[in-house]
């Protein structure tokens, strides 16, 4: 399958989850999927164009993710395997937020009444307080960059497999 085809397949396809894709389908996808956003990237000085593009290209990115995985074999199920880092990150982010206006509330305040051993304190207090929040993000994010390697970085580079060879996701050539 050409560049041209497989862009043609994937918009084709845009909300098919069943069949599967090969290797060429796939990759050609994620190749149109680059130079687009690296295009919105460019014109994005003129027009804000990225979250347009973010939505447009979510669900057959998806689908044609699934196919592939379906392809080589692997359930769809992997692709669900980042979300259980979804949590902690959003949890170091607001802790992350209200450290940061609780710090800004703490210090404009014992300025403002001249306490400077306060403001000392205070700051250390709020140090400790974002450190942790920056890490939970940090070791969620490397979780989730883990989970994104080995889903679409190994599983969707094996070649395909048939029913024969041990796949069950996909119909046998003859019944």
């Amino acid at each position: 399958m050409g560049f041209i085809r497989a862009i043609k397949s994937g918009f084709r396809k845009y909300f098919v989850f069943t069949g599967t894709a090969t290797r060429p389908e796939y990759w050609y996808w994620l190749l149109f999927n680059l130079i687009l956003a690296v295009g919105v990237f460019l014109v994005q000085e003129w027009v804000s164009l990225q979250l347009y593009q973010v939505l447009l290209m979510f669900i057959p990115t998806l689908s044609v993710t699934v196919r592939r995985l379906r392809d080589a074999g692997y359930s769809w199920a992997w692709m669900l395997l980042k979300v259980p880092a979804i949590i902690p990150f959003v949890i170091g982010l607001v802790q992350f937020w209200i450290g940061v206006v609780k710090m800004q509330v703490e210090l404009g305040k014992n300025i403002f009444e001249g306490d400077l051993d306060q403001v000392s304190l205070h700051m250390v207090l709020a140090r400790q307080e974002l450190s942790g929040a920056i890490t939970t993000m940090v070791v969620s994010l490397i979780y989730m960059a883990g989970s994104f390697l080995l889903v679409w970085g190994f599983f969707t580079t094996r070649k395909s497999k048939s029913f024969e060879e041990g796949n069950k996701r996909v119909a046998p050539k003859n019944p």
